[in-house]
């Protein structure tokens, strides 16, 4: 499993579900997003190879860190936030795809502690964590 951290975040783009936005605003948040986690995610891995995926199968645990102790609803961020971060994942070829085959979640938490916004990526290979249940 290897973390990958999102920590240069600009809060503007921390659009929840319950937002009603013009699709201009959406399609650039979404892009923020995914550019976000496709150059983590490259940073992490480094590139596969044309046609090639780091896993075939993973789980993917999205732990959100925010900077006050406010009630917060982090599923609200599916939308505009969590898919455009897998869809980056997959951009960057850590997954083929993201259907349900390939990927389990997102899983989206919170971080109980305060700080800078954060966004930690937990990659849970779920075929290298198979093989080493059979031996």
């Amino acid at each position: 499993m290897i973390p990958i951290t999102i920590d240069t975040i600009d809060t503007r783009h921390l659009v929840t579900g319950n937002r009603r936005i013009h699709y201009y605003k959406r399609a650039e948040v979404c892009a923020y997003w995914r550019d976000l986690a496709n150059r983590a995610a490259l940073d992490a891995y480094g590139h596969a190879d044309i046609g090639q995926a780091w896993h075939q199968r993973i789980r993917i645990v999205l732990t959100f860190r925010f900077p006050d102790l406010r009630r917060r609803d982090v599923s609200n961020l599916y939308p505009y936030v969590a898919k455009p971060i897998v869809d980056g994942l997959v951009d960057a070829r850590v997954i083929p795809d993201d259907n349900d085959h390939h990927l389990i979640g997102p899983d989206l938490r919170r971080d109980p502690d305060r700080g800078p916004c954060r966004v930690l990526i937990d990659i849970h290979d779920l075929d290298r964590a198979h093989t080493q249940e059979i031996q």
